[in-house]
């Protein structure tokens, strides 16, 4: 269940740790770029949404109990890694399904959300589980209605 922006909390900025990064956090990091550019360059969105949640349903089972210190680590390599091979900025939803596919290699599977706002129009994607934000900021969100949520 998605909550209030002002409850909202961000893994990674409001829950900050370090963690080594390891060769199989690299391995894992590019598998989901991979995957992420395949699933946007091959699919329609409505394919692109299926696929995520079918994998979500099958992979749902299997799903780590939630752990923020862990999570919140897991965000950070992605950081981390993510400043050698693109940028967030203009492009949320590659990001976030690449992050999405990155935590799922690790049983954590947050919702994956689309979501508008007017004045001006804009179109934004991040990740969230409960009440915690996987890429974004609880402000960036405050603005944005969903209207996709895997």
């Amino acid at each position: 269940m998605l909550t209030a922006e002002k409850s909202l909390v961000s893994v990674g900025e409001d829950v900050e740790t370090t963690r080594k990064i390891r060769p199989a956090d690299v391995v894992r990091f590019l598998v989901a770029c991979v995957t992420a550019i395949y699933l946007l360059r091959t699919k329609s969105m409505v394919e692109v949404v299926r696929r995520v949640a079918a994998h979500k349903e099958r992979s749902g089972v299997h799903a780590a109990p939630f752990d923020t210190t862990r999570t919140a680590e897991l965000v950070a390599i992605f950081r981390r890694l993510r400043i050698y091979a693109f940028t967030a900025s203009g492009h949320c939803l590659f990001h976030s399904l690449a992050l999405r596919h990155f935590l799922a290699s690790y049983s954590v599977f947050p919702s994956w959300v689309v979501g508008v706002k007017t004045n001006p129009f804009a179109a934004h994607s991040w990740l969230q589980l409960n009440h915690y934000v996987m890429d974004a900021t609880p402000e960036e969100l405050g603005s944005f209605t969903p209207i996709l949520i895997v």
